[in-house]
């Protein structure tokens, strides 16, 4: 992976790719070739995180693979290939979130991406690394965007770890989770030349910017590194998956079913307004 040419491709795509929070805010990409797939393919994936996916895949090396997990309708998938037909890329997915979408995928596959370009594996993430398709390939460019508990977070970093290629682009998705973070700092800080690039925390979960948050990642480390399970893992296990989700969730059911009366979110934010106004 050219990670040096992938970096100077993002400063000509956002002038405000070096201020992160600037980057936040940015609407879309310089180049809007990308803008089609949003009209043609449900999911959520904006404009810029697809064209950050693709510009990724554009610096590949010759030998190296496009890895995804969690594809849900494609749309990230057709934008990390579109105009890179020759980059084999391998996804999974098992839909056991959103609707499972399960029926979508050979239509978008055929349409967006060239044929037998990607190998889909219609199974658990966990099961998916472990048996390591692209083997003896190497990763160049790693998007995960499965399941974010603390523990599903970790492991798909650490699993994938060996398989990564000198250089590699690793992106996180749904990076405005704390727990999802406090994963990704925790790997990081145990696996050293795994640095952390870009953080983009967006102001809301569905950000038309980019979504629900971002971390991009650069693996600098011996290829075949391997990081056992540190100490004080299943204490921060115990905490991110037991007390923080089961209490985060419940505050997120119980603002979705407030929102749901009618005149709550327009009363909400007549009272935020009154109160930054008394500041």
């Amino acid at each position: 992976m050219d990670f040096e040419a992938f970096l100077a491709a993002c400063r000509a795509e956002w002038r405000e790719f070096d201020d992160e929070t600037s980057l936040a805010n940015v609407a879309h990409p310089r180049d809007r070739g990308l803008r089609l797939l949003l009209d043609a393919i449900p999911g959520m994936a904006t404009e810029n995180k697809l064209t950050l996916l693709n510009r990724a895949v554009a610096h590949m090396v010759r030998g190296e693979v496009y890895v995804e997990i969690g594809c849900f309708h494609r749309l990230s998938l057709a934008g990390a290939l579109t105009a890179h037909p020759d980059v084999p890329a391998f996804a999974c997915d098992d839909f056991s979130e959103f609707g499972g979408p399960r029926a979508e995928l050979p239509k978008t596959l055929a349409a967006w991406t060239a044929p037998g370009q990607v190998r889909f594996h219609d199974m658990d993430f966990r099961r998916f690394l472990a048996d390591a398709p692209w083997a003896p390939a190497r990763v160049g460019v790693y998007f995960y965007d499965g399941p974010h508990d603390f523990d599903d977070q970790f492991v798909a970093l650490q699993a994938m770890l060996p398989h990564l290629a000198p250089d590699a682009v690793v992106i996180v998705d749904d990076t405005n989770w704390r727990h999802v973070r406090a994963a990704n700092r925790f790997f990081a800080a145990h696996v050293p030349g795994f640095d952390l690039v870009r953080s983009i925390r967006t102001r809301s979960g569905s950000s038309p910017a980019w979504w629900n948050g971002v971390e991009v990642f650069r693996w600098r480390g011996r290829p075949g590194t391997v990081l056992r399970t540190p100490d004080g893992y299943a204490a921060r296990r115990r905490y991110w998956d037991g007390a923080y989700l089961r209490l985060a969730r419940a505050w997120w059911e119980t603002r979705a079913a407030v929102a749901a009366v009618p005149g709550a979110r327009r009363a909400w934010h007549a009272w935020s307004a009154r109160r930054r106004g008394l500041r």
